[in-house]
């Protein structure tokens, strides 16, 4: 799709080194006066960080720019550099004049290896693997002993997560599912409702009294007129407090029964999302930020449809029944000539409505039309109390239909409001259940769970792995390898050629598409997709290119994943190896400061530093560092190289170490370096032979500003 790649929130589809070109791309093309780059190529390769660091050069010309580096290479063309230590400038000058000066600059550019120049040639090598690739493989394997690879023909293979967007649809409607779900709530739910509906029938009974207030006025004045109004002023009291009592308690009661449902389906939901494999997070629906969204409005929509909602709907529905009851009751003519109106009511309000109540009192306005204009026959014939009967229980009975349809209209209104909102819900709940029954292609507890501890030997047999969501790009290719258990592998190669990719389908992120017995990755012999990933990431820890840090103190932060709490003592001995007590230490908390949402109080290579510690704290058997120190200074890097060099070379058998790295200098201590591009690999071995091989190796290192004799 090559511009149209959707890349995912935080651009999870790509390498550091691709994410950081990308952004350097958008901040170049705003055409910017004035530029900030912060360690802008530290993610990239030494081939990748020269090119871009010559289009930087073009770049700032004409601007004001302030760079901030660890690589000392990257701003020796700077027209000032500032040397900044304890937050007080202790040096300040160009390249040249600082490196005379012999103080501090030239300290620290003396600890780094300097890029030599190379040739133009050298710089426009692609990437990605062609055919001369494959001749210069050949070549590349002479003189050194190593294993011969297969190459797997089933480069068609379809990959497990062929459709990351299944969902596992229920026969069950999702409404009557909600209910159902409802089940340990139902005595609050059966009260609620059942008081809900004896308040709506509460509403049209007013008719009723209605009608006889009209009649209080028509009485003459005496004790009889009192005890009336008394008594119907009771029934309005009566029927008020049923309702006040009918309403509050069965709202109470709804939102108890919403507010348990909602709350057990927002469990449900956020168990069934962190229990989906890595690749279905890839999909652009199943974003970090549109998660959070469902899982707060999405759930929400269970509140809608059996809380106090669902009262609402229930209540306007009892109205309208109740009331037309009533109203058929005394006069069914008179309610159909009142309900005809009741369209009316939606499509032009009150002033059509208006006419049906004149309708409504046509029969009273009859009895006494006939009454005034028959004024002598009724008096001759003595007429005049049947005349005064019959026209109140005309009106009162107008009065009484009127109010009925009246209530009714009322009810069916608020019916009529809740329907869109409740088909909305209904369609936000199906889509909240589908996810929540969508069954995870790697459940995280399904497969083996051995005893012990594993040995550490990995062997990669022809495998071929795509993204789930980006099947036509393949990332590795018929990549074979074997590790023994207690050694250090080194993976380096240029950006995007799949080194951070080996290290998730070590951690069964993802699982590689190969379908046959005789191919994949296996450890210690057996297939890793037949052990479980829980078990596997029991035995890994894992230092990333981009460490992610917890809204938690320091403490916390590196004690996470821990199965039990450790002591603080072992705390502080992480903290220590990974060089980042002595700054703890300053801190006005110490181990309890809050680092931020991300870490985002903390500097790059603090968070780094934490992230280490949080990995050696666990003491895995398998030690996964991927561009672990690629954000600290020299004199941090160099310290903390040596503590995870240590590490690499634990007691008790070892750990076997995967490292990635863009600083050659960083993996001249493994014990194996396996060169990648294009997904394959063209060249693996130890350090000292890969160099006199003169080979692939050799290039990326003399890249590198590397020199045999450093190491």
């Amino acid at each position: 799709m090559g511009y149209d790649t959707f890349l995912t929130e935080g651009g999870g589809k790509l390498s550091g080194g691709q994410k950081q070109r990308l952004a350097i791309a958008r901040a170049l093309i705003r055409e910017p006066t004035i530029l900030l780059l912060d360690e802008a190529t530290s993610a990239l390769d030494n081939k990748s960080e020269k090119v871009v660091q010559a289009a930087f050069d073009r770049a700032c010309r004409g601007r004001t720019v302030i760079m901030i580096a660890h690589r000392l290479t990257t701003v020796r063309n700077a027209d000032r550099i500032v040397v900044v230590d304890r937050g007080v400038v202790q040096e300040m000058g160009t390249h040249d004049e600082l490196v005379a000066k012999g103080g501090i600059y030239a300290g620290m550019l003396a600890k780094q290896p300097q890029y030599e120049e190379k040739s133009e040639e050298s710089d426009t090598e692609t990437e990605d693997t062609s055919s001369e690739d494959e001749k210069s493989v050949k070549g590349l394997h002479r003189g050194i002993s190593l294993r011969a690879s297969k190459v797997s023909k089933d480069d068609r293979t379809e990959s497990m997560f062929s459709d990351v967007t299944t969902s596992v649809v229920t026969s069950k409607p999702a409404l009557l599912e909600a209910i159902q779900m409802n089940k340990p709530e139902y005595p609050y739910l059966i009260y609620g409702l059942a008081a809900i509906c004896l308040g709506g029938v509460c509403l049209p009974s007013f008719s009723l009294v209605y009608a006889e207030v009209y009649n209080v006025f028509l009485m003459p004045n005496g004790p009889e007129k009192r005890d009336r109004a008394s008594f119907l002023c009771g029934m309005f009291a009566l029927l008020g407090f049923l309702r006040l009592f009918f309403e509050s308690t069965g709202n109470a009661a709804l939102g108890v029964s919403g507010a348990r449902l909602t709350m057990r389906t927002r469990k449900l939901f956020l168990q069934a999302i962190l229990n989906q494999e890595v690749g279905w997070f890839d999909h652009p629906d199943n974003q970090p930020g549109i998660l959070t969204a469902r899982l707060a409005t999405e759930v929400q929509s269970l509140h809608r449809v059996t809380g106090t909602q669902l009262g609402i709907f229930l209540e306007g529905m009892a109205l309208v029944i109740s009331a037309l009851a009533i109203a058929f009751t005394y006069n069914w003519k008179l309610t159909l000539i009142a309900l005809a109106f009741v369209p009316a009511l939606f499509l032009a309000g009150t002033r059509q409505l208006s006419g049906g109540v004149g309708q409504n009192q046509v029969e009273g306005a009859n009895v006494a039309q006939e009454a005034f204009a028959s004024n002598r026959t009724v008096a001759a014939l003595g007429l005049e109390e049947f005349i005064y009967h019959k026209f109140r229980q005309e009106s009162k009975t107008s009065i009484k239909i009127f109010s009925a349809v009246n209530f009714a209209a009322q009810g069916l209104g608020r019916a009529a409001t809740f329907a869109p909102d409740f088909t909305q819900a209904a369609q936000k709940i199906k889509k909240t259940l589908q996810t929540i029954h969508r069954e995870t292609r790697m459940d995280v507890n399904e497969g083996e769970f051995p005893l012990g501890p594993p040995k550490g030997r990995f062997e990669f047999r022809n495998v071929h792995f795509r993204y789930p969501t980006r099947r036509k790009h393949r990332v590795l290719r018929n990549f074979t390898h074997m590790v023994e258990p207690g050694t250090s592998t080194a993976m380096v190669g240029p950006s995007g050629c799949g080194k951070s990719t080996v290290l998730q389908l070590v951690q069964r992120l993802y699982d590689v598409d190969n379908r046959g017995d005789d191919s994949g990755i296996f450890l210690d012999g057996r297939d890793l997709r037949s052990l479980a990933p829980a078990w596997i990431r029991e035995q890994i820890g894992v230092v990333s290119q981009e460490p992610n840090l917890f809204n938690l103190s320091i403490k916390e932060n590196i004690a996470y994943g821990c199965k039990d709490e450790p002591p603080m003592e072992e705390i502080i001995e992480a903290a220590k190896q990974a060089n980042i007590h002595d700054f703890i230490s300053t801190l006005p908390d110490g181990y309890d400061t809050n680092v931020g949402a991300g870490g985002s109080q903390l500097s790059g290579g603090q968070k780094q530093r934490v992230a280490i510690a949080r990995a050696l704290i666990r003491k895995p058997k398998i030690l996964l560092l991927d561009e672990a120190t690629s954000a600290l200074d020299v004199d941090s890097e160099r310290i903390v190289q040596q503590t995870l060099d240590e590490a690499m070379r634990e007691a008790n058998g070892g750990r076997t170490c995967f490292v990635v790295a863009h600083r050659l200098t960083t993996v001249m201590n493994c014990d194996e370096i396996v060169v990648l591009m294009g997904g394959k690999r063209v060249e693996y071995g130890p350090p000292n032979a890969l160099l006199q091989l003169k080979g692939a190796f050799y290039e990326l290192h003399n890249a590198s500003g590397g020199a045999i004799s450093d190491h």
